[in-house]
């Protein structure tokens, strides 16, 4: 089973509620992903691999265009 669970994040660190989801979705067992969305959150993305999360979406919103990268 696989868990996608969406990261908030507000100045540079992702959000204690976005946390606590992420925690209860790593006891469900299986992969556990993130996604994270927001302009320059590469480094928000990465520090949510400490959290538990196996892979991390990142979707940068870069002036009009949209990238999408995975940590």
């Amino acid at each position: 089973m696989s868990t996608l669970v969406f990261l908030g994040h507000h100045g540079g660190a992702i959000q204690k509620g976005a946390l606590g989801v992420l925690a209860r979705a790593l006891t469900l067992g299986g992969d556990v992903a993130g996604v994270v969305i927001g302009h320059g959150v590469a480094d928000v993305a990465a520090s949510a691999g400490a959290f538990g999360a196996t892979t991390v979406y990142v979707v940068d919103v870069d002036g009009e265009r949209l990238v999408l990268t995975t940590h």
